[in-house]
This record gives structure tokens, C-alpha cells and sequence, in this order.
């Protein structure tokens, strides 16, 4: 049986897991956006991920000008200004090469209709959501815990970015020194481009580890 490609409408998930919030302080968008990208690479397979791709909203980007970027091999991408997510994933429907193994992940209906025309197969948010919340995480030693959702163990929401946030983004979207950054005397790079250096995987493997001891410390 071939395998499916998945397009996931992210911030529709985000609301189904449990991350978002009617209102976001300075920050908090990032952060929900980085529990659900943690939440997914905890319970897709490497297959999974490569088949993989989430689109957000472009309200804010980690760093301007980079919409497009790679993380543990899932694609991540943010639509262009004039346009939104719903068009960008509808645009993906329609230039994709086989679309009968492509799945929708999304509980708009626009977009279910639109899979549907291509005789795709269309995923409810929620559906989704309670799918991957029953399987177990398949990084090992990551905790479950870890992934709840945020009304269940979150502390109030901070007013800044939390060091644990800032170095997920700038390790996705530009290469750092995260001993630099800890020291204070960071200086941010240029954001790097799609084609990504052989080690890159392993770069973020390590920043996905940090994530993960922060998060332990943090209960």
C-alpha cells in the first residue's frame, strides 16, 4: 500500500491538541506553535515526518523572510503576505502530483472539500488530535506528560519568550551558538536556506533534547 502525504492545517490542530488561546501574551503564539511541532515529532515516525507538512498562518514568523524550513524532516511552511493558510494548502491540493494519497488535516471545510474534489482523503482536527494522544511517543525517553495540554499543567503565560523557546527557533531558522546565547553574548546569523547541511538533523536533534530537559525541570 503506498504511503500517504499528510498537509496539516496547523493552527487548526494547535486548537484541537489543546494549544492554543484566546489571547496570546508577547511570545505565546511562538509557544503553542512549538508545543505542537514538539507534540508531532514526538508521535510520527521518521516515514511519518518525511511525508509531512504543516502549514501556519503567518501572523508571526520566527524570523522575517523565512517561510519555508525543515525540522526532524517534516516541512514547515508560513503562506506569503496577501494571502493565508487555507489558500496556501488549497494551492498544495491542486499542484500535488498524486493526490489520492494525500490527507488533509483540518476541520475547515473548504479544505475538506477541496481534498475531496481531488479524491483525497479528508482528516478532522480532532480525530487527528485523539489518534496521535493514544499512541506512544516514539523518541525515546521523552515524557508524555510533556505534551498535555496547557489548562492542564502550564504556569501563567511569561510577558518574554522563555530561553527554552528562543533557542528552538533560532536552531530551526538560523544557526547558533546556544552556549552563547546562555552566556548573553548571542550573535544571530543569517537565516540558513532550504538546502541544509548534512549535520543539520543532528543540530536539531540536540536543541530537541534541550527542549525536552527543560521541560522535565519545568514540572
Amino acid at each position: 500500500m503506498a504511503q500517504r502525504f499528510r498537509i496539516i492545517d496547523g493552527y487548526n490542530l494547535m486548537h484541537s491538541v489543546g494549544y492554543a488561546r484566546e489571547r496570546y501574551g508577547q511570545g505565546g503564539l511562538e509557544r503553542s506553535r512549538n508545543r505542537l511541532l514538539r507534540f508531532l515529532i514526538n508521535r510520527l515516525d521518521l516515514e511519518e515526518r518525511r511525508r509531512t507538512t504543516i502549514v501556519f498562518d503567518a501572523r508571526t514568523i520566527p524570523f522575517e523572510g523565512v517561510r519555508e524550513q525543515k525540522l526532524e524532516e517534516m516541512t514547515i511552511l508560513f503562506n506569503k503576505a496577501g494571502s493565508d493558510a487555507d489558500t496556501l494548502i488549497e494551492e498544495l491540493i491542486l499542484e500535488h502530483s498524486a493526490p489520492k494519497q494525500l490527507e488533509i488535516v483540518s476541520g475547515d471545510r473548504r479544505l475538506q472539500k477541496a481534498i475531496k474534489r481531488r479524491k483525497g482523503i479528508a482528516v478532522e482536527s480532532e480525530d487527528f488530535a485523539r489518534i496521535l494522544r493514544d499512541r506512544e511517543s516514539v523518541v525515546p525517553g521523552s515524557s508524555q506528560d510533556s505534551d498535555l495540554p496547557p489548562e492542564s499543567k502550564e504556569k501563567p503565560e511569561s510577558a518574554t519568550p522563555s530561553q527554552s523557546d528562543t533557542e528552538f527557533w533560532l536552531g530551526v531558522f538560523g544557526e547558533v551558538n546556544v552556549s552563547e546565547e546562555k552566556s548573553g553574548t548571542i550573535q544571530q546569523k543569517k537565516p540558513v536556506d532550504r538546502n541544509l547541511p548534512a549535520n543539520w538533523d543532528a543540530h536539531v536533534k540536540k536543541l530537541i533534547d534541550d527542549l525536552g530537559k527543560d521541560s522535565s525541570t519545568e514540572q
